[in-house]
């Protein structure tokens, strides 16, 4: 593996892979028993995948997930994971989007459901890509509509 976008293809295109990174997930919640989980891009889709498996239906109900840079909306993306996109098994899901990001995401994720809510975090700084982690984590609308319900 390495540390570039063809991540996603990656991951999506391996099924094994999945495997390996849901079960450590698993653990990961399991031990740490988070009541936040803060996933940017690939993380997004490996967190959507996760909750959405029937497997994972229930236990995690007092988690909140935060996507930001997610590539689900993408319609690239549609054909590899459920869709259209499922409610999560989880407390609530808050999606920081930004238009402007390249890296596959840039696009609203189409939910409609009691427990999502889309945060549009636009920053346009063109470095690396609008896809900045940090710029969404600290974004003022992340600040305010999300990390200050809590």
């Amino acid at each position: 593996m390495d540390d570039y976008p063809d991540m996603v293809v990656e991951y999506l295109q391996d099924a094994k892979l999945k495997r390996i990174l849901w079960d450590e997930l698993r653990e990961h919640i399991s031990f740490h028993r988070p009541d936040i989980i803060y996933a940017h891009s690939l993380g997004s889709l490996l967190c959507y995948d996760f909750f959405s498996q029937d497997e994972n239906r229930t236990g995690f109900e007092n988690i909140t997930l935060v996507t930001a840079g997610s590539q689900i909306g993408s319609k690239l993306i549609r054909a590899h994971i459920k869709f259209p996109i499922e409610q999560l098994p989880i407390k609530k899901w808050y999606n920081l989007n930004n238009d402007k990001d390249l890296v596959f995401a840039g696009r609203n994720i189409l939910a409609l459901h009691s427990n999502f809510k889309q945060v549009e975090t636009y920053f346009n700084d063109d470095w690396p890509a609008n896809h900045d982690g940090y710029r969404y984590l600290n974004h003022q609308k992340a600040v305010s509509e999300v990390w200050r319900t809590f």
